[in-house]
């Protein structure tokens, strides 16, 4: 079952939304679909947009705390150089 996050930030840590400025400078701007490759997509299809992904991530300059960001909410799909299951080890 693919997990999904709540879109209401009054049921989360609220102190996660502080300063979120360092997504206006994240390189994968534009590309929710790259990272969010649905689970129904083809097996070499999600492949391919999971390292589509990952090399966009190697290149962006604030891969860590997208990271941070995505370790403490939670988030689905690839933030920060790490896909859900390397993150669910933290």
């Amino acid at each position: 079952m693919r997990r999904t996050r709540t879109n209401y930030p009054a049921q989360r840590n609220r102190s996660a939304f502080h300063n979120t400025s360092w997504m206006e400078a994240a390189r994968c701007r534009g590309e929710t679909d790259t990272f969010l490759a649905a689970s129904e997509d083809l097996v070499a299809t999600r492949q391919a947009a999971t390292r589509r992904a990952l090399s966009i991530c190697d290149q962006c300059d604030v891969s860590v705390q997208c990271r941070d960001y995505a370790r403490q909410n939670e988030e689905v799909g690839i933030w920060g150089g790490e896909t859900e299951s390397s993150r669910s080890r933290f």
